[in-house]
């Protein structure tokens, strides 16, 4: 499991972070979209009331705080909810729930990062500096986005 997600870290989210945030254009599309940040601000908020449950022993109301943000959490990932009850059951689907909203909670701590990366101490990557998933003859995200911004400028797409 921690080379899954140093992979997807280091391979996926870093990457896509860096390019999004150079990118010119808005972007509001596939995990972007709105609703994959709401859904990500939410598993943040689930996380947080997970890892403050123990204080409930002390303060009742946490356990129920705990509980309602599941509830919504389970509720702004219904489709998926119940695409993997129907097709690996309960039990799977309320494992690959819970990783999803790690997921949330690793991609956006990253581009946060990546954020004041940018923003607070000024770096920019181009194309050729994005290395890091060169490997095997892939092309980074942001050297893919190069070629396709060149081929849309020169009218080719």
């Amino acid at each position: 499991m921690a080379e899954v997600l140093r992979t997807d870290i280091f391979q996926r989210a870093i990457p896509w972070s860096r390019l999004i945030l150079n990118s010119k254009r808005k972007i509001n599309d596939l995990n972007v979209a709105s609703g994959e940040k709401i859904r990500a601000v939410l598993a943040g908020l689930w996380l947080a009331s997970v890892l403050i449950l123990p204080l409930a022993v002390a303060f009742p109301a946490l356990g129920g705080v705990a509980g309602l943000i599941s509830l919504v959490v389970a509720a702004a990932n219904w489709p998926l909810v119940t695409f993997f009850v129907r097709d690996r059951g309960v039990l799977f689907a309320i494992q690959a729930v819970l990783y999803h909203q790690i997921y949330y909670c690793y991609s956006a701590t990253v581009y946060a990062a990546c954020w004041m990366e940018r923003h607070i101490l000024g770096k920019t990557y181009k194309a050729s500096d994005e290395t890091s998933a060169t490997t095997a003859g892939v092309r980074s995200p942001l050297a893919t986005m190069s070629v396709l911004n060149d081929a849309k400028d020169d009218g080719d797409i």
